[in-house]
């Protein structure tokens, strides 16, 4: 089976739903400012979340998400794990190789920006406390408005795969990257180390399957 780095394949049997994006961002080179988070509408909720990952602002991602039971909890910390080891990663890259190579390994293939703004941009359902948003493709997100400030459900968007799934995914992930960024040296190529992230990706899906 082909896989494409945190590509539609990704999107569609895992749900990491904004965290594929989280991994296309940090491909580049330095952080922008942060901005403050709007959360009073759910689209604005949206736009916010994707700014702080366009910022690479990890901590802002996290207050995007709702956090209240453990397992979603266990979500966003696994979901910050991935973002911190794909930094981690592309600066590794951008040092050796150049800019131009760590986005190329770390942010291609995924989800856009143009992909998630169609979220902002798509319909939009609310009743009293939570709002679906569904884009033209039918993906949807799920949010919840938390002392008035409108919060992404994990379980609630993407796929539908069952959230510890989801979590477990990602943080095999991040110790995918993790440990070939141990061993980025002994690659000649940066397309030899995109070819390693690939192939250990698959492994870690097809486990996750059984």
């Amino acid at each position: 089976m082909s896989m494409q780095w945190a590509g539609l394949n990704w999107w569609r049997r895992v749900g990491l739903t904004l965290a594929g994006l989280a991994l296309a961002g940090l491909g580049g080179c330095n952080r922008a400012k942060s901005t403050a988070l709007d959360q009073s509408t759910p689209q604005a909720a949206v736009h916010s979340a994707i700014r702080a990952i366009s910022e690479q602002n990890s901590q802002q991602v996290r207050q995007c998400f709702l956090a209240q039971t453990s397992a979603q909890q266990a979500y966003v910390q696994a979901m910050g794990r991935l973002m911190e080891a794909a930094a981690a990663m592309a600066e590794k890259l951008r040092a050796r190789f150049g800019r131009e190579a760590a986005r190329d390994v770390i942010g291609s293939g995924g989800p856009s920006e143009e992909d998630f703004n169609r979220f902002v941009e798509g319909s939009q359902q609310i009743n009293g406390s939570q709002a679906q948003l569904t884009d033209s493709l039918g993906h949807v997100l799920v949010l919840r408005s938390v002392e008035g400030a409108w919060k992404i459900v994990p379980e609630g968007s993407g796929s539908g795969e069952p959230l510890q799934r989801q979590t477990d995914v990602l943080n095999a992930m991040a110790g995918v990257l993790t440990d070939v960024a141990a061993d980025v040296n002994r690659f000649p190529e940066a397309q030899d180390i995109k070819g390693e992230i690939l192939r250990r990706e698959e492994a870690v899906l097809n486990s996750k399957d059984k």
